[in-house]
């Protein structure tokens, strides 16, 4: 009778060490879960793209040139469904500042610019900006040439880029680069159509011109050979034609920061050894190229540059020609 009790009760404790095992083991397991899951929740996720001001994402150019075919916005483009109630709201794209803004100053004491030329160069308006760029233009008592477009831009700022005293320069008409260069004919009827329009806007018969993408695109490769002969052309028709050397690398994408634009001028000005010619562009959604510009015209103004606007007399930059 004892030997069953005493088996019945280590039974029974038996019984319980493994159930309070089993338990302990089940605690564990939902705590060591909790804490895994808390971690997770608290660890910053990678941040989602964001879109444009025009309604596209904005994608590196694969061009050396660093600028982009216009696109001119459609109501697909410019009028967005709101997004499902289920959807996170996107997050803004990192600026990367710092890493732009520590060796800056190392950088600016590089600059040489004594006895040397900057040309600040817009492409692709007037647009809603234009006026504020001119403002900021006028405050530092700086020249600039503006070449300008026709489709999808503000006409009737045209004249205010000539009384500010401005250079007025020819980017075509359409800025569509599947049609300008896919023939000869093509190119110089876009050419002279920007040019009948910057002529009754404002009475300036234009010959300063800048092929969209400049003259060493590769978008024109559908077309063998069409840089090498409209370069040549333009010229026998009496124009002057001027791609750039350095740039403020705003032809990339609409979202780059103050100061990844003011390092992009610097950086690409290091590189140069006589005169700048610098592209920027003037365009709605180029709303920190605006906000970069004092700055970058107090850099290079105190590095000894001397601000001037392209005329036709002015010695070209050209590209190594590709097409």
């Amino acid at each position: 009778m004892k030997k069953e009790m005493k088996k019945r009760t280590l039974t029974i404790l038996i019984v319980l060490c493994v159930a309070v095992a089993i338990a302990a083991c089940v605690f564990l397991y939902m705590q060591i879960n909790n804490m895994l899951l808390e971690k997770e929740l608290t660890t910053p996720q990678a941040p989602v793209q964001t879109e444009a001001v025009d309604g596209n994402i904005s994608e590196p150019a694969t061009e050396p040139t660093t600028e982009l075919p216009t696109t001119q916005p459609t109501t697909e483009t410019t009028t967005k469904a709101p997004p499902p109630a289920t959807q996170k709201p996107s997050q803004p794209k990192p600026s990367g500042d710092n890493n732009y803004s520590a060796n800056l100053a190392a950088k600016i004491a590089k600059l040489n610019g004594k006895g040397k030329k900057i040309y600040l160069t817009f492409d692709d308006g007037p647009s809603s900006l234009t006026p504020k760029f001119l403002d900021v233009l006028d405050k530092y008592n700086v020249k600039a040439t503006f070449f300008v477009i026709g489709k999808g831009t503000i006409h009737k700022y045209l004249p205010m880029i000539v009384e500010r005293g401005h250079t007025i320069g020819l980017h075509t008409y359409s800025h569509n680069y599947k049609y300008i260069y896919a023939s000869e004919d093509n190119f110089f009827k876009d050419l002279d159509e920007i040019s009948k329009l910057v002529e009754e806007k404002t009475g300036v018969v234009s010959k300063v011109i800048r092929f969209p993408g400049g003259s060493s695109n590769k978008t024109s490769s559908f077309n063998p050979g069409i840089m090498t002969k409209l370069t040549g052309m333009v010229q026998e028709k009496g124009y002057t034609y001027f791609d750039w050397n350095c740039t403020n690398g705003d032809g990339t994408s609409n979202d780059l920061s103050v100061n990844q634009i003011i390092n992009t001028a610097v950086d690409t000005a290091l590189k140069v050894s006589g005169d700048l010619v610098m592209l920027m562009h003037d365009a709605g959604a180029k709303k920190t190229t605006l906000e970069a510009l004092p700055k970058i015209i107090e850099i290079f103004r105190d590095a000894g540059y001397t601000f001037a606007p392209i005329v036709p007399e002015t010695v070209p930059v050209h590209h190594t020609l590709t097409n």
